[in-house]
């Protein structure tokens, strides 16, 4: 994706009704909670959740105002009819992303955050851009991809001036030359808990669900620590009946998610779970569970076939298996790496073995076919 491609644009409307469910799903923080010693660096755990419990009230203020004043961070164009629009990205991403750019790249000298501009602005455009910047891997393999031409028309059109000077008018005192230097005189203590949050790899790599809603139980945790279930944020979200539904078959499976992903920074799209890309349950808005094996290999097909007809109908229904009329085969193989199922009526097709999903009800009685199948498929 080119970072500089042109973001959705909307109304003024659709940007507060997104701006206010942001706010509304935010975590509710409580006047102590864990935090490990290293996150702490010489500060009182008091101090720390204080601080961080500021953070969080800064940026929902800002995007508050940012609701009601959008032309603050910046309005485009519509080049055919000139009216002004929204930019989903800059509004909505630009001030959770540039915290984060700054957090995680700032160093303090003298009481301030600095990082290098190249770097930060590098970074952010990489965010920006959704690209996935593993935190175990260092930055500067990504440097040389963005020219300083490129960084300064990203600048100008995502309108960030204005951004760093809404940054201003919540306490931040900003200077940019060659580096971005940030400060905040109120409670200097609030930038501490920015570059800890920012560093925490326990958000995964990218930029989570866990950053976007200040959920204060990734401090818990060592910075390379898988976070547990039932810490994440959207897990917290759930009714204790799904809570209750979605521990049993992550018990049952004894794996461990290889990649807990947010499909938005925003719990009004949803979110999304990974156990070793081959399970995925995805995490709609209203909080309903709805569950895909992924099959990208199929070891044993005998086996697979005599699980397809062992499935109760209700669940049969749901299995997608693709035909292949154009399917070569040689020696009872198909060549093309396919293989033999059976549809639900008992006829023979061709299961194919590149990626495609099984769909089942994410109920407590579908759990050992659940299981079952995903064994089979790994």
């Amino acid at each position: 994706m080119n970072p500089l491609k042109e973001q959705p644009n909307g109304s003024i409307s659709q940007l507060t009704d997104k701006i206010r469910t942001y706010n509304a799903f935010m975590c509710d923080i409580p006047p102590n909670f864990p935090v490990r010693d290293d996150y702490l660096r010489g500060l009182s755990q008091a101090d720390f959740c204080a601080a961080f419990i500021s953070l969080q009230k800064i940026v929902m203020d800002m995007y508050a105002y940012i609701e009601q004043h959008p032309e603050a961070v910046g309005l485009a164009k519509v080049s055919k009819t000139g009216m002004k629009t929204v930019q989903y990205s800059q509004n909505i991403a630009g001030v959770k992303k540039l915290l984060y750019a700054i957090g995680f790249l700032g160093a303090f000298v003298n009481g301030a955050l600095v990082a290098p501009m190249r770097n930060l602005m590098n970074f952010y455009m990489l965010t920006f851009a959704d690209y996935g910047i593993n935190p175990k891997t260092s930055l500067s393999s990504y440097y040389k991809e963005f020219d300083d031409e490129k960084q300064r028309n990203f600048f100008e059109k995502k309108h960030m001036q204005l951004l760093f000077d809404c940054f201003e008018k919540f306490g931040f005192v900003v200077t940019l030359d060659d580096k971005v230097t940030i400060r905040y005189p109120q409670n200097p203590h609030v930038l501490h808990v920015l570059n800890a949050f920012a560093s925490l790899r326990v958000c995964r790599n990218r930029f989570r669900f866990e950053f976007a809603k200040f959920n204060h139980r990734v401090f818990a945790y060592d910075r390379d620590e898988r976070m547990a279930l039932h810490d994440l944020y959207s897990y917290v979200l759930l009714s204790n009946e799904k809570q209750q539904l979605f521990s049993t078959l992550h018990n049952v499976l004894n794996v461990d998610f290889s990649e807990y992903a947010s499909c938005s920074n925003d719990v009004s799209v949803g979110c999304q779970y990974n156990y070793k890309n081959h399970l995925r349950i995805d995490q709609t808005p209203e909080g309903d569970l709805h569950l895909y094996l992924v099959f990208a290999k199929v070891r044993c097909l005998i086996k697979t076939a005599e699980y397809i007809e062992r499935l109760p109908e209700v669940y049969r229904r749901r299995i997608n298996i693709f035909s292949c009329d154009a399917c070569r085969i040689k020696d009872g193989k198909c060549i093309a790496n396919r293989q033999f199922g059976t549809t639900e009526n008992g006829k023979q097709s061709i299961l194919c073995v590149t990626r495609h999903y099984w769909q089942f009800p994410f109920t407590m009685e579908a759990i050992p076919y659940i299981v079952e199948a995903y064994h089979l498929g790994n």
